[in-house]
């Protein structure tokens, strides 16, 4: 072991960095960078990013196999107070947050602990041109966003559905809009303002008796056609049945009547049993009868 002498580790890199200043770096050619195709790192991954399902069913790759794919629809707690305004869909949801430690300690367990996420609420004073009124509401900011995507409060209230408006408050306010255009009782004063509001809202006019029927709940609707069905007089079944009867008899669709006049019809017979009861004493007063009335 005498006879070797290793070199110390400053020799050593002083010598691997002499070599490499020696050697002429490599240049790139054009057509390598072209074809390089990895991405930088400040790019993300796209299979990093995961993309919700947007069918029922996908093909699993590996096993070769159809699967159904898991759906988890976020569902929302519909409160008294989202019926008396405008939340444009918007309901209180049901989550969990991480719990914080009682201590600055990474060893110590964190819950999931329940929490209630409420939409953020503000008021509101929106203008119906139809009605011609302002309405002072309780508004989100997803109702006023697609309140300025329709081009108005009237537009928004008479293009959405009764279920995506989600609101005892909207949907009564659409059916007061519905009947309004329906009996045409807007701008009385004004018959050039009443002109252009009749042109601008054609689309949504429907019948009055079909305008009385929209956002009514089950309850509502149950008791709006009780009180139809009490006020109209009851009409004795009777009268009815003779009514119907007279005009097939007089159209010629009665096809009891045709079966009994017609060539096949059925030949009536006389009850022997009734006969053999009581005819020794019904056939001498019957010819008694027929004799007085000759």
């Amino acid at each position: 072991m005498s006879g070797v002498v290793l070199p110390s580790p400053a020799a050593t890199i002083h010598v691997a960095g002499a070599a490499k200043m020696d050697a002429e770096p490599e240049q790139p050619t054009k057509n390598a960078v072209d074809n390089d195709q990895s991405p930088s790192p400040s790019e993300p991954d796209s299979d990093a990013i995961k993309i919700p399902p947007t069918t029922r069913y996908a093909h699993d790759s590996f096993k070769n196999v159809v699967v159904e794919l898991e759906e988890n629809p976020i569902l929302g707690i519909r409160t008294p107070e989202g019926d008396e305004g405008l939340w444009g869909g918007e309901r209180v949801v049901k989550g969990w947050i991480e719990s914080a430690p009682y201590t600055k300690k990474k060893i110590l367990p964190r819950y999931w602990v329940p929490k209630l996420f409420f939409p953020a609420l503000k008021t509101s004073v929106l203008y119906s041109e139809i009605l011609d009124k302002y309405i002072k509401v309780t508004v989100t900011e997803r109702a006023m966003r697609l309140i300025d995507e329709n081009f108005g409060l009237d537009y928004y209230i008479l293009k959405s559905n009764e279920i995506d408006l989600d609101s005892k408050f909207a949907n009564s306010l659409k059916r007061e809009l519905l009947l309004t255009l329906a009996t045409e009782s807007y701008y009385e004063n004004d018959e050039d303002k009443k002109c252009y509001i009749k042109d601008k809202y054609a689309e949504f006019k429907i019948p009055e008796e079909e305008a009385e029927w929209v956002g009514l709940d089950l309850n509502e609707a149950a008791r709006k056609l009780q009180d139809i069905e009490d006020s109209m007089p009851p009409v004795p079944l009777k009268y009815s049945l003779e009514k119907d009867l007279v005009e097939r008899l007089r159209g010629g669709l009665d096809e009891v009547s045709q079966e009994l006049e017609g060539p096949n019809a059925p030949v009536r017979t006389e009850s022997k049993f009734g006969d053999k009861l009581f005819g020794k004493y019904m056939n001498p007063i019957g010819q008694k009868l027929r004799n007085a009335t000759r």
